[in-house]
């Protein structure tokens, strides 16, 4: 499975995150303010889990949200690039679009 069809049915499943992934290329995205690294990993039983690299490991994509999530949001809200984001993420949400386009 690609990594972006599992990233839509995470986002299918979480539309109300306030902070959304940004592709820059295969497997790098931009959460915020920081710069991610993610890949997918195939369990035994066809279990698929999203993984963000951090420090010399990787951890689950919700692990990272519970950590992360709020001091990104604390340092987007100070900034006022984090307005203009809000703005530009309402206009670019439309219902023909599906995550990866906006990510």
């Amino acid at each position: 499975m690609k990594l972006e069809e599992e990233l839509n049915k995470y986002f299918d499943t979480h539309e109300n995150l306030p902070i959304a992934l940004k592709r820059i290329s295969y497997g790098k995205y931009r959460f915020g303010t920081l710069k991610v690294l993610m890949n997918l990993k195939c369990g035994r039983d066809d279990t698929v889990n999203l993984n963000i690299r951090v420090g010399g490991g990787y951890i689950s994509l919700q692990k990272f949200l519970l950590n992360f999530l709020p001091s990104e949001i604390a340092k987007m809200k100070s900034s006022k690039a984090f307005r203009e984001y809000v703005t530009e993420k309402t206009k670019e949400k439309s219902p023909g679009k599906s995550h990866a386009e906006l990510i």
